[in-house]
């Protein structure tokens, strides 16, 4: 997990936004379902560049790395949702818990 949060906080730098992040906009963002932490995912950098990541990385499985994928997103998404709430903060970014 290290290696992965590693090369998603990379790809986030000043020059790669996350509009750089074409197999989770294809394959995840695109079939989410629209709720609370949907809209997370969509918000934050690293979930989306970590999503990425775990797209490449099962790229071979197709049947899997889609599903696999999106648990693992909206997994970030209510794992951000709980500190929110549990720091008082409502706009912390998971990069703010990560550095």
């Amino acid at each position: 997990m290290k290696v992965v949060l590693s090369q998603a906080l990379i790809g986030i730098g000043p020059n790669n936004i996350h509009n750089s992040c074409p197999l989770v906009k294809k394959h995840v963002l695109s079939i989410m379902l629209n709720d609370e932490f949907s809209r997370l995912v969509k918000a934050d950098k690293l979930i989306i560049e970590l999503g990425e990541i775990w797209m490449v990385k099962s790229y071979g499985n197709k049947l899997a790395r889609n599903k696999t994928s999106s648990f693992r997103i909206r997994l970030c998404a209510r794992l951000l949702e709980n500190v929110r709430i549990l720091t008082g903060i409502p706009d912390l970014a998971v990069t703010d818990i990560c550095l």
